[in-house]
């Protein structure tokens, strides 16, 4: 797989999720030229008040509930994670800007390692959590690195940072 993925990339949804994602794209699309519609693809996001089905808020609990122990998947992957404050800030630029008629990644093309997820979390929590892989949460052929192009989004609404993502796990462990 190619990294950071950008819009022009052809959908291959590998799940019934990414299936009915892509579906939806592909009928949205048929209407840009009658209206003002602009396909938006969230990369992963998280911060305060994020549900804890969901892999960073999970990690965060553990070590909020002082877990000697967490059962993940696989942990030698790249992944994007943005802070919700980024995220809402694209959709707001996007909403105020011109464009339409095109797919937008949200994403910063910024890569955070889970093994620097662990290690910032025993750094902030002050202890060492053991990690214990779990063969049902790993994923057959699971992408090393999985992050997006930020190039359309910032083409149209103009380059802008997000807080470093140590400072959003911070938030979220003492929220």
């Amino acid at each position: 797989m190619y990294s950071p993925l950008d819009e022009s990339l052809c959908c291959k949804p590998a799940n019934h999720y990414g299936a009915s994602k892509y579906v939806m794209e592909c009928l949205a699309s048929t209407y840009f030229q009658k209206l003002n519609i602009l396909l938006l693809r969230p990369f992963n996001y998280t911060g305060v008040g994020h549900n804890d089905n969901f892999l960073i808020p999970k990690i965060i609990r553990h070590y909020k509930n002082k877990s000697e122990t967490i059962e993940l998947g696989n942990i030698d992957v790249t992944r994007e994670f943005n802070d919700i404050e980024f995220v809402c800030e694209s959709y707001k630029r996007l909403l105020e800007c011109n464009a339409k008629g095109k797919v937008v990644n949200i994403a910063s093309g910024r890569g955070v390692k889970l093994l620097d997820v662990i290690q910032y979390m025993n750094d902030i929590a002050e202890y060492k959590i053991n990690i214990t892989i779990n063969q049902s949460f790993v994923r057959a052929h699971d992408i090393d690195t999985l992050v997006g192009s930020p190039k359309v989004l910032f083409d149209l609404v103009g380059e802008f940072g997000q807080k470093d993502f140590k400072q959003t796990l911070k938030e979220m462990y003492e929220a």
